[in-house]
């Protein structure tokens, strides 16, 4: 890959492979000329490029949106028995200038072929311009109400539902304010506590702002309050608004198997010297859990994560100055590591991984960080954090999954050290770290 890569689009699984898309502008390291990248895999994990799927035309450049798998031909372009796969996407109308005086649209792409070529629809746009930017279209079959929902973005913090039965006639239904969010929501249906006869919607804003609720028929019901993720309830000593720098327009696979939900975010780091500019996260699987505030949402890396372990080390109940023993052949560029410490009530720890310095104060119940602090809660006196660095990421969880971060950074390619800065001698903690082998072997 090489040019200026964001947000992930068109996530589908279909016949064993899975299909990745994103935002592309292979002419330069930012934002134009944007194009929608492909590159499938059979095990989430090791990636093969192929053509770009959508180039820009007459209609601008071709914004986010979705993928979807007609299973059951509802839109009856399906051929010789082969499911026809859409590709939902936003003509970014007057963002050209073959593209002067159009509006943003809704459009789509359709693949025959198991979801390899695609061809943009001939009756293109399926959704005419709404509202302002109104753009990044994802679109989830109901089976319920057996119908398809489209949630697009319009203003501010403005989404809009729509409703078909056959992926190409589009009605409008309600919209949703989601507090805090713009642009690129994403829509998908858990079951709570694994409890299948407990199935929520959780209609997601970007950064990770959400709600959940139910369908009643054609129409949206929230069930919840915009209830805010983890990169808006920072502590911030330069702005109340601070946001992380990392994760961004994140997006699930639709057509999973055994009913799994796996999501993919833009890392927004900016590489000064390189091909390319920004990467996507690590694939990360969601759950709803109960909680006592009520149903919440968890953020792990996906099982497959551990298929790229190429060797491992591990401690228990030692001290922090351990980490200066870790023999080095276990150490690299991508590691995938688990700290659980042992914490006294009045004692701060603090350790550097590769360079980025991690600090957790219990007094305050904050875990701090070089772009602000943020709420974090003990557990039976324990913390526990688990770290996955790259080379233009360092994505964080804790709390069981209900706390994860991102870190838009390129660390020192030299640095792959993890080094004691402050620790209490009674503080004991147990460690494991897994060198990762590249994606892209």
């Amino acid at each position: 890959m090489h040019g200026f890569m964001n947000d992930p689009n068109g996530l589908f699984y279909l016949n064993g492979k899975y299909h990745c898309f994103a935002q592309l502008n292979p002419y330069g390291l930012g934002v134009g000329n944007t194009h929608w990248m492909h590159m499938v895999s059979s095990d989430l994990m090791h990636w093969q490029e192929l053509p770009y799927a959508l180039l820009p035309d007459e209609t601008g450049r071709m914004y986010s949106g979705c993928g979807a798998v007609d299973l059951q031909n509802t839109s009856g372009l399906g051929k010789d028995g082969i499911p026809p796969v859409f590709l939902f996407y936003t003509p970014a109308g007057s963002k050209s200038r073959w593209s002067r005086g159009k509006y943003f649209e809704i459009a789509a792409a359709v693949s025959t072929d198991g979801g390899m070529h695609f061809e943009k629809y001939a009756q293109n746009p399926i959704v005419q311009h709404i509202a302002y930017m109104n753009r990044d279209p994802k679109v989830v079959w109901d089976d319920q109400n057996q119908n398809w929902v489209m949630v697009i973005f319009l203003d501010n913090d403005r989404y809009m539902f729509l409703y078909s039965d056959n992926l190409l006639h589009w009605e409008q239904g309600e919209t949703i304010r989601i507090r805090g969010s713009a642009e690129c929501p994403d829509l998908f249906n858990l079951p709570i506590d694994n409890d299948m006869t407990q199935r929520k919607w959780v209609l997601w804003g970007s950064t990770d702002n959400y709600m959940i609720g139910h369908f009643e028929g054609r129409h949206f019901v929230p069930e919840t309050d915009v209830i805010e993720g983890p990169t808006h309830r920072i502590d911030s000593a330069y702005s109340l608004e601070a946001r992380s720098t990392g994760g961004y327009a994140a997006q699930t696979f639709a057509n999973l198997p055994n009913g799994r939900v796996i999501q993919i975010s833009w890392i927004r780091t900016v590489v000064s010297q390189g091909p390319f500019s920004s990467c996507l996260s690590i694939p990360n699987e969601l759950r709803l859990v109960s909680t006592e505030q009520g149903p919440r949402l968890t953020v792990k890396p996906a099982a497959e994560v551990k298929d790229l372990r190429e060797c491992s080390y591990s401690f228990v109940g030692r001290g922090l100055e351990e980490f200066e023993r870790i023999p080095r052949e276990y150490l690299g560029e991508a590691m995938d590591m688990t700290f659980k410490f042992s914490m006294k009530p009045d004692k701060l720890i603090a350790f550097s991984v590769r360079g980025v310095l991690i600090v957790y104060d219990p007094k305050i119940e904050r875990l701090l960080l070089p772009v602000g602090a943020y709420k974090l809660a003990l557990k039976d006196d324990t913390f526990e954090l688990r770290v996955v660095t790259d080379r233009c990421s360092v994505e964080l969880y804790a709390d069981d999954g209900k706390f994860n971060l991102t870190l838009a950074t390129v660390p020192d390619p030299t640095d792959i050290s993890i080094l004691p800065v402050l620790l209490d001698p009674g503080i004991g903690i147990d460690f494991e770290v897994h060198k990762l082998k590249s994606m892209w072997e």
